[in-house]
């Protein structure tokens, strides 16, 4: 086996982890820009000091939400495998990385677009709160990009059908978190009726 086979099913789950991560700080810094830009504000020099909120913000946000909802989905599916869940198929996996990886993507080069250069500006914090808003949202794309590449790897190299599970569609098949095991283990034993400790008697 490479090294692919050996840690990919590792490699996948810190990776939807990170994703997990990035959505939440960008889903923060996108609340609090659109908190700072829709109440009157005494700086006129933006907007006349009137609200207003920036498209390309909304369209992070909602990509943010939608990110964070996704990345918590895949890990459920991938560590708890539920065979009767339709969110454990192939088609869903591919389909939901290319959705995120487009309105990421989109939002991402609005906003760099829009602000192309803040650094004439890094000592106001409206400033910094965009350039920590961009960066993030870059890493979440970079993120799901490599998510794509290597689910879109495996499932070619495999011959996959879109119908079946994506639990194991990287590294080897045999992949399973430990905790997973034990959790297994204690529950087999549980219901053997071994590690049960003895009900005490009333004598």
């Amino acid at each position: 086996m490479g090294v692919f086979e050996n840690y990919g099913g590792q490699a996948r789950c810190i990776l939807y982890v990170v994703l997990a991560v990035w959505s939440f700080i960008l889903f923060c810094t996108c609340c609090s820009r659109l908190g700072y830009t829709s109440h009157w504000r005494d700086e006129p020099s933006l907007n006349g000091g009137r609200p207003f909120y920036d498209p390309c913000i909304a369209e992070l946000l909602v990509a943010s939400i939608l990110g964070e909802i996704f990345s918590l989905m895949m890990l459920y599916q991938i560590l708890y495998q539920k065979e009767q869940s339709q969110f454990g198929k192939n088609w869903f996996e591919v389909g939901g990385l290319v959705l995120l990886w487009l309105l990421w993507i989109g939002g991402a080069a609005a906003a760099s677009t829009v602000w192309p250069d803040l650094s004439w500006c890094t000592q106001y914090q409206p400033c910094v709160l965009l350039q920590a808003l961009m960066g993030f949202a870059w890493l979440g794309w970079l993120t799901l990009t490599a998510l794509l590449i290597g689910t879109v790897y495996r499932f070619k190299v495999r011959n996959a059908k879109w119908d079946e599970h994506h639990w194991n569609a990287w590294g080897d098949k045999t992949f399973e978190m430990a905790w997973r095991r034990e959790h297994a283990t204690q529950m087999k034993d549980v219901e053997q009726g071994e590690g049960v400790p003895p009900v005490p008697s009333k004598a």
